[in-house]
C-alpha cells in the first residue's frame, strides 16, 4: 500500500468513527429544553424495565426545572402521584439539548444527592415544605468535616445546591436536619 491509499484509508477511518461519535451523541443528548419534552423523558426513565412506576403522565408532575450555578447540568423536581418527591439529575450537551443521566424519588420530605458537573461537585438538596414548617436544613457530609445550611422557609418546593470545596472527596452520604423558625430540630435522617 503507497502512501496516497494509507492517507485514505486513514480519513475513511477517521470519518467512520467521527460519524459513529457524532450519531451516539445526538441518540443520547435528545431531550428538549421544555416541560413536555423532561417530562415525557422522565415518565420513561420511570417506566424502563419490569416495573412501570407511572402509568402515565397526569402522575408525574414537574415541579421545577433548576441549572446548577453556570454548569451544564440541571436539576428536575418532580411530584409522583401527590405522595413522592424526586429528582433527575440532566445535563446540556453541545447541541442544546439534555440527556438524562440519574434519577431518584422518596416519601421523605428532604432528599440529598452529591451531583457531579463540568464546574465540581455540589451538594443537592430536593424537597418538600408544603406546610412552611422547615426553616433551614443543615447538611454535614458524614465521611468529611464539611456542612453546610441552607434557608428554605418560604418555599413549597425546592431545589437547593452548594458548591463542595475540591478537597472533599467524600461528598455522600450526608446526615439532613431540619429546623424551624425557632431553630429547633424537626428531625434528623442520613
Amino acid at each position: 500500500m503507497n502512501a496516497k491509499n494509507r492517507f485514505l484509508f486513514t480519513i475513511i477511518i477517521l470519518i467512520c468513527f467521527g460519524g459513529y461519535y457524532l450519531f451516539s451523541y445526538v441518540k443520547a443528548y435528545n431531550i428538549s429544553n421544555n416541560n413536555e419534552s423532561i417530562q415525557a423523558s422522565l415518565t420513561g426513565w420511570m417506566n424502563r424495565g419490569v416495573n412501570n412506576e407511572v402509568s402515565d403522565e397526569e402522575n408525574l408532575n414537574l415541579l421545577k426545572f433548576v441549572q446548577i450555578d453556570s454548569s451544564t447540568s440541571y436539576i428536575a423536581l418532580y411530584h409522583l402521584d401527590n405522595k413522592y418527591v424526586g429528582y433527575a439529575h440532566f445535563i446540556k450537551g453541545i447541541n442544546g439539548k439534555f440527556k438524562l443521566d440519574e434519577s431518584g424519588h422518596k416519601t421523605g420530605e428532604v432528599n440529598y444527592r452529591d451531583i457531579k458537573t463540568n464546574k465540581g461537585v455540589y451538594g443537592v438538596l430536593v424537597g418538600r415544605n408544603v406546610e412552611k414548617n422547615i426553616d433551614n436544613i443543615t447538611t454535614k457530609l458524614i465521611n468529611e468535616e464539611y456542612s453546610y445550611t441552607t434557608s428554605v422557609s418560604n418555599e413549597a418546593f425546592f431545589v437547593k445546591y452548594n458548591k463542595i470545596p475540591s478537597q472533599f472527596k467524600k461528598t455522600f452520604p450526608a446526615e439532613i436536619t431540619l429546623f424551624d423558625e425557632n431553630n429547633e430540630i424537626i428531625s434528623k435522617a442520613n
